[in-house]
C-alpha cells in the first residue's frame, strides 16, 4: 500500500503552515464537510460538528471555530 501525500490549500500561507506543522506531529486534518471537521489524532479518526464559524476580522485579529462532539469514526485497529 502506498501512502497518499496530502496537499493542503488555504486562504493564507500561515493557515497552511499551521496544518502542515500539526501533521508532522501526528495530528492530521482529513476533511471539511458542510457541517463537520474530520481529524486524525495519532491514528484515531474523529468527527467534530461545526456549530459556528467566526471569520477573521481586523478588529479581533483572529478566526474562531466552535465545535461539538468528537465522535470516534475509526480507532485505527483492524477487526479480524
Amino acid at each position: 500500500w502506498g501512502r497518499t501525500k496530502l496537499m493542503y490549500q488555504g486562504p493564507s500561507p500561515d493557515e497552511v503552515a499551521l496544518v502542515e506543522g500539526l501533521r508532522s506531529l501526528g495530528f492530521v486534518f482529513r476533511a471539511r464537510k458542510a457541517s463537520a471537521l474530520v481529524l486524525d489524532f495519532l491514528g484515531t479518526v474523529m468527527e467534530w460538528e461545526i456549530l459556528n464559524v467566526l471569520e477573521f476580522s481586523s478588529d479581533r485579529q483572529r478566526m474562531s471555530v466552535i465545535v461539538k462532539g468528537g465522535i470516534v469514526v475509526s480507532d485505527g485497529t483492524c477487526a479480524s
